[in-house]
């Protein structure tokens, strides 16, 4: 391998992250994405409420009525909709990027951007 080659190609992983960024602005129509825990998020979840947020979590589910969440290990927990986008993952650790919600009566809530999830775990 020349000298010139290996920096090509640290040119296109520099290249591939900036795209990756891109789309994710792009997918969250140039919003803000907070880089947050599911322990902020059950812990101040009034003060995320309506913004997009990026998390990390377990994918668990329930069967009746069947509905998905991602929790942590002391059980903080978020639903998770629309329900696919986790479905075949249960047990799994992901990384998701959406606009999560909270009310007192529903809880906490992830609407999940799926492009946006999918240009946050390109350099994985």
């Amino acid at each position: 391998m020349t000298m010139h080659s290996g920096r090509i190609r640290n040119a296109g992983r520099g290249l591939a992250a900036v795209l990756a960024g891109m789309v994710l602005l792009a997918g969250c129509g140039g919003e803000t994405t907070s880089q947050v825990t599911l322990d902020q998020l059950a812990g101040a979840a009034a003060d995320f409420d309506g913004e997009m947020v990026e998390v990390t979590g377990r994918v668990e589910t329930f069967e009746d009525p069947r509905h998905y969440w991602i929790e942590d290990d002391p059980q903080n927990r978020v639903a998770i909709s629309p329900e696919q986008t986790v479905a075949d993952r249960v047990g799994e650790e992901v990384r998701l990027v959406g606009r999560f919600s909270y009310s007192p009566e529903d809880g906490r809530s992830l609407e999940v951007d799926e492009e946006a999830t999918a240009a946050a775990n390109a350099g994985l």
